[in-house]
């Protein structure tokens, strides 16, 4: 059992740990890994993290961790089956910078484990658990640009993921024909029929939700800012309107932003 350490170098012993699980994985060049002696060494990695290092964590970022957690429970799973080493090495590469982002966040920022943000569940709307961690990723990388106050582009992922969470949540149902029966839904101006789904806007999931009872009319109201703001993406309408993203924006649409997320993800959770 290790020393009661600081949380600056409990995690400093965890990116050692890695860095010396991808050196010993580099002695061999095997396209898989199959010999006992390298699962073992990579279950024992990952379960120190568990046992020891994750104990000694609980005032850092739980945001972070639970990422480095997810990573970790996927180099666990690779053990259970023939993967390749390459599989292996870029998930102890994705463990490695995480950890040291969440290292930086320490330093710079002690008090960041006060922050009350938390990472949804997305199984009810991705049962893939790389989709689940894709998504989470995501969650966790506009929390990092509000952070640094990156305003636009922390908008623009939000609206980004929002889309994503709306499509999933069309894809998970069987009857799809609703969706392409709202007024709300898009058509093509000569045909008249609804636009396939990769052509949606933001703003067209939003009101085919709110018609659909995805989300509240509230919540659909207050959204119109978020996803008018998050066509900042293109230069030229930053330009003709004149008006800059700052903090404070950003801070706003993540207060929609949210609201909308956990009730598409009600929705989802309430879907047969």
């Amino acid at each position: 059992m290790m020393e009661k350490n600081t949380p600056i170098e409990v995690i400093q012993e965890a990116i050692n740990a890695v860095d010396r699980l991808l050196k010993f994985l580099k002695k061999t060049k095997t396209g898989q890994i199959r010999s006992n002696e390298e699962l073992q060494v990579i279950k024992a990695t990952a379960l120190a993290w568990f046992n020891n290092y994750r104990s000694q964590l609980d005032t850092a970022d739980t945001n972070l961790v639970k990422i480095v957690e997810f990573e970790y429970s996927i180099l666990i799973g690779y053990v259970s089956r023939a993967t390749s080493r390459d599989k292996y090495q870029d998930v102890l590469k994705k463990i490695k910078s995480t950890l040291i982002t969440l290292q930086s966040q320490i330093l710079s920022n002690p008090s960041v484990s006060n922050k009350n943000i938390t990472i949804p569940d997305f199984s009810p709307l991705a049962p893939s658990l790389q989709m689940q961690g894709i998504l989470q990723n995501r969650w966790y990388e506009i929390i990092k640009c509000i952070d640094c106050e990156a305003s636009l582009a922390a908008t623009i992922m939000m609206g980004g993921l929002l889309e994503a969470l709306f499509l999933a949540q069309v894809n998970k149902i069987s009857d799809k024909s609703p969706v392409f029966k709202a007024k709300a839904a898009p058509k093509d101006f000569k045909s008249g029929k609804p636009l396939p789904l990769n052509e949606w806007t933001l703003s067209s999931y939003i009101d085919v939700a709110a018609e659909l009872n995805w989300i509240t009319k509230p919540i659909k109201e207050v959204s119109s800012v978020l996803r008018n703001y998050r066509n900042f993406i293109h230069p030229e309408r930053e330009l003709s309107t004149g008006i800059t993203l700052g903090p404070d924006d950003a801070h706003i649409f993540w207060s929609v932003f949210t609201q909308l997320a956990q009730q598409i993800i009600t929705k989802a959770r309430n879907t047969s």
